[in-house]
């Protein structure tokens, strides 16, 4: 079972002692919405560093299309095709390379890129469901179903979503010393947010 929101939001919110209040109040809608995303930024990090998580999805192919809207909301990269993995005889195979998939953004919009198109003789051969996998970020939800870091994550993730909280923080000319701790209840750390920022960001880093 996943770590959720109301089992994250008490510890952390603890871990930043006073610093939380640059938040806002304590309990306040805006308090609670600054710090769920510092932990929803965490689990991105996370899973870009740290904790990779493999996920499938497919898109229907078109002939001689090279972009698809239908991208996965938690794709972070495209990692590898099995479409295409056939038992045909090589004479059978259709002419022509596969298509590698790519992440891109067209005016914004985030795209799925196949080069070169997939061709009408290769989705005759293969069909038309172009299965891959995925690198997805992790979720942090409400319901421990859905959610995918796991309770052994959670130092971590409070660790990282510190380091929001103290980049944030810091773009707000905060120079006032704050007080931490870290979130298994143990170590403290008092120095500038800035300065707090750089030394919590080293220790993720550099964290197994």
């Amino acid at each position: 079972m996943g770590l959720t929101l109301a089992s994250l939001l008490p510890d952390y919110t603890a871990s930043l002692n006073d610093a939380r209040l640059v938040f806002g109040e304590d309990a306040s809608p805006e308090q609670t919405a600054a710090l769920t995303r510092h932990l929803r930024a965490a689990a991105v990090a996370l899973s870009a560093a740290k904790r990779p998580r493999t996920c499938m999805a497919s898109v229907t192919l078109v002939a001689d299309q090279a972009s698809y809207a239908d991208v996965p909301t938690d794709l972070l990269l495209p990692k590898v095709a099995t479409w295409g993995v056939s038992t045909l005889q090589p004479w059978h195979l259709p002419p022509g390379p596969l298509p590698i998939i790519t992440l891109a953004e067209l005016d914004g919009v985030p795209m799925l890129v196949l080069n070169p198109p997939p061709t009408a003789c290769q989705i005759t051969a293969f069909g038309s469901t172009y299965a891959y996998y995925y690198f997805g970020t992790h979720q942090i939800t409400e319901d421990a179903g859905t959610s995918t870091l796991q309770e052994k994550d959670r130092n971590l993730l409070i660790l990282r979503a510190q380091v929001e909280a103290m980049r944030e923080t810091a773009m707000r000319n905060a120079h006032k010393p704050v007080t931490l701790r870290d979130g298994g209840g143990g170590m403290t750390r008092n120095s500038t947010p800035a300065a707090l920022y750089m030394q919590l960001l080293a220790e993720f880093n550099e964290a197994a």
